[in-house]
């Protein structure tokens, strides 16, 4: 059960900035070093990182494996052998990938939801078993990468969660005023007053209790990393907005803001922890928050390239030239993008072109390529996998002596040209096939082009085919000892060649095409349309509305006049008919519900508080009516319950900039099942127009017992099981599919555009059979 941890801020507090240059500035003297400056030269053993929670939409494998190394994001990414596979596949695209993983282990661990049932460290001492459970997920999270990865070698280190204290915590340390409490504080005060033997008041001494705690915790946690890793480095990852009493005066109070009381030593010492994440925040805050620790005691470290602008004190160029300091500690940088990094700032990185400045985040693919390109990271990847795509689409089964069949042959190139620092390197220049047909089939010159074709140059992006018409010498078919091939070459590409054992093969058509932006097109492949006809067409929004969405084949478009919702699903055709209908809003793999994925299987859930969460569309319409409706059953004592999980939009946030988010959820079809098989259980709940939903969770409430869930759906509940016509808000004509090599359909709207898919747009024929030789 994974929920998406939105650990990063898009701006960064000036006041918590500020906060921390005055207390560097104000540290006099260095705490006498504790361990022994690390021997050797270990500058640049990381190089350049990857923040990776998942791969999706635009942002490709290549995209990742061309890194240097990941920092592998548990916690927004499952921490399953799937995901070592991930990796695995990475690695076998770029050999050199390192990873440092970051273990995420405190997820549903505590019913409490104001840390959305991750475990704080009050979980950790008070809550029976929670420990043991936190500890054992830990070592299950880095074996399950070491125990499956291709190249254990390649596994560094490991970081236990990031940005502490918080996510482990309550935050109390550096923010919370004397007397003052928080939630957590309350849920085991009973607990801590039996640990102090008097009653719990914050305060210095507090404090100070507080800080034992959370090294105590951090050692043993550490601990567990260092043994299941075998040794490997283990990072200490603080909040850059905090700072210890290495970075201030001595008799500093220990109730500043901001400040742990603790010194770094504590967490970093031999046999547990080996370095930390650093912050080029300015050369100042660098100098001593990092660079004083890795010359005085030889402590190790990487860092994060923020590239939003708001996220750095200095300019992007000082905060690269800092990343990049040359020290025998600086193990390297990950790269952190979030699409939006231009605000017309005065510390914006002045490469990114006008269209992107300002942006809602839509470019991070942009600007992680431009960049990657301009400081030639993976190059070589790049040039290596990003290759011409080939395609046959033929059928030589069976044919008889004499008769001619047509052997197609579909070039693509799918370079982008920000994937170059030129880009003109995008083009495939001076592109030449040729095809090498089995023994019993001629190419007759009166008939066919040669063997041997010159394509010219292919821009970015654009495909071309060519048609051999090959003759039968003899009833002959294509099979492993007489395969067909075609063998691609370009000046700057190397040289690729397809080889089939298929008598009878074709490029996919049809597929379902997620788009992203207003005006994305792809191509759909005709070589084995036998007739024209008019299809059907299914348009389904993925994540937001879409207005007036059309498609286009460059000659005939369809339109669509009205939105279309998330929850719906556009269905036009034949001819001029469409009907909405209701779509589901999860878009997660319900199938973890089941034994071997098989729907007749549900598993029998018998351990944990949470059993499994599916990412949820949020419906478009403000106030929208949902339905969530299950089925399952419940053994001694256990009971049923849903959650929607997501984000609540709280105003007035510091700064006055545009509110924020705070984590909210509603349990739904709680304790309805038996202990006999129900179908159909459901319960409508109408979704305040100020929260955003993300997931849909189910739980095993009151951590006992067995259920068995089903299945799980999440539908609009104003919306008929059999639709609604709305043929009279189309406009346009269907575009005709006719015979013929390939054709270009672009899709638009008048919806913004995102960085992630947000359409889906299928074609299907009006009959399974029909139009296809």
């Amino acid at each position: 059960m994974q929920f998406r941890i939105s650990a990063r801020r898009s701006l960064v507090s000036a006041l918590a900035l500020s906060m921390l240059s005055m207390a560097v500035n104000l540290a006099s003297g260095t705490q006498e070093a504790s361990i022994t400056s690390a021997k050797g030269n270990h500058h640049w053993q990381l190089g350049v990182g990857c923040y990776l929670g998942g791969v999706g939409g635009r942002f490709t494998e290549l995209d990742a494996a061309r890194f240097d190394w990941v920092y592998l994001c548990y916690g927004n990414i499952g921490a399953t052998e799937e995901t070592t596979q991930l990796l695995n596949r990475l690695i076998a695209m770029n050999p050199r990938l390192k990873v440092i993983i970051r273990v995420w282990p405190i997820m549903n661990l505590t019913p409490f939801k104001e840390n959305r049932h991750q475990a704080t460290m009050y979980d950790y001492f008070y809550r029976p078993g929670v420990k043991e459970k936190l500890l054992a997920e830990t070592r299950r999270q880095i074996r399950v990468v070491l125990d499956h990865i291709s190249k254990p070698e390649n596994v560094v280190g490991s970081t236990f969660l990031e940005e502490l204290p918080g996510h482990f915590t309550d935050s109390a340390i550096g923010r919370l005023g004397d007397g003052e409490t928080t939630w957590a504080m309350d849920a085991y005060r009973k607990e801590i007053e039996a640990e102090l033997g008097k009653p719990f008041v914050w305060n210095d001494e507090t404090r100070r209790w507080w800080c034992q705690k959370y090294v105590q915790a951090l050692g043993e946690i550490h601990h567990v990393m260092k043994e299941a890793s075998e040794g490997r480095l283990i990072f200490y990852y603080q909040q850059t907005n905090h700072f210890n009493l290495d970075h201030v005066p001595a008799g500093t109070p220990v109730n500043r803001q901001g400040l742990i009381p603790i010194h770094l030593e504590e967490i970093i010492k031999p046999g547990l922890c080996d370095g930390q994440f650093a912050y080029p925040n300015n050369p100042l805050i660098w100098e001593r928050q990092t660079l004083r620790f890795a010359k005085e005691r030889g402590w190790l470290f990487f860092s994060q390239l923020p590239h939003p602008s708001g996220m750095r004190l200095g300019t992007w160029d000082e905060c690269m030239q800092l990343a990049k300091t040359r020290v025998p500690q600086n193990l390297g940088y990950f790269w952190y993008c979030e699409g939006g990094c231009a605000k017309n700032m005065y510390n914006d990185d002045p490469s990114i072109p006008a269209e992107e400045r300002g942006s809602q985040r839509l470019y991070f693919v942009e600007h992680t390529r431009r960049f990657l390109a301009k400081e030639k990271v993976g190059m070589d990847v790049v040039e290596r996998h990003l290759k011409p795509e080939i395609a046959f689409s033929y059928d030589l089964d069976a044919v008889k002596s004499g008769h001619f069949r047509p052997i197609w042959v579909q070039v693509h190139n799918p370079r982008d040209p920000i994937w170059f620092e030129k880009p003109e390197d995008a083009t495939l220049k001076n592109v030449r096939l040729t095809l090498t047909p089995p023994p019993s089939v001629d190419l007759p010159p009166t008939n066919s082009p040669p063997a041997a074709v010159p394509l010219g140059d292919i821009e970015a992006g654009e495909y071309r085919a060519i048609l051999w018409w090959g003759q039968m010498k003899e009833d002959t078919t294509v099979s492993a000892n007489a395969p067909i091939s075609v063998k691609l070459t370009a000046d700057n590409s190397p040289a690729d060649e397809l080889v089939s054992s298929a008598p009878n093969t074709s490029p996919v058509a049809f597929a379902p095409q997620e788009v992203s932006r207003s005006g994305d097109s792809w191509v759909e492949p005709l070589y084995r349309v036998a007739d024209d006809y008019s299809p059907v067409l299914h348009l389904t929004p993925i994540q937001t509305a879409a207005l007036r969405p059309s498609v286009t084949d460059g000659s005939d478009t369809i339109i669509y006049n009205g939105t279309l919702h998330v929850g719906e699903r556009l269905t036009i055709g034949p001819g001029l008919s469409a009907r909405l209908l209701p779509a589901s809003l999860i878009t997660g793999d319900r199938s973890v519900m089941w034994e071997e994925g098989d729907p007749k299987k549900p598993k029998a859930w018998k351990e944990g508080y949470g059993v499994f969460n599916l990412p949820l569309m949020a419906p478009s319409r403000p106030n929208a009516r949902i339905r969530v409706t299950i089925s399952g059953k419940v053994a001694d004592g256990a009971e049923s319950q849903i959650l929607l999980t997501g984000y609540k939009r709280v105003r007035g946030a510091l700064l006055g900039i545009g509110g924020k988010w705070e984590s909210w959820s509603q349990p739904l079809v709680v304790n309805a099942l038996g202990s006999e098989w129900r179908e159909g259980v459901s319960q409508e709940f109408v979704i305040p127009a100020d929260v955003s939903v993300r997931s849909v969770a189910a739980y095993r409430r009151g951590n006992k017992g067995t259920i068995w869930y089903g299945d799980i759906l999440v539908t609009l509940a104003d919306m008929p099981s059999d639709g609604v016509d709305v043929s009279d808000r189309l406009e346009g004509v269907v575009p005709t599919i006719h015979p013929g090599t390939y054709v270009r359909f672009t899709y638009r709207d008048g919806s913004p555009p995102s960085q992630m898919p947000r359409m889906s747009v299928e074609f299907a024929a009006p009959d399974a059979d029909a139009a296809v030789r």
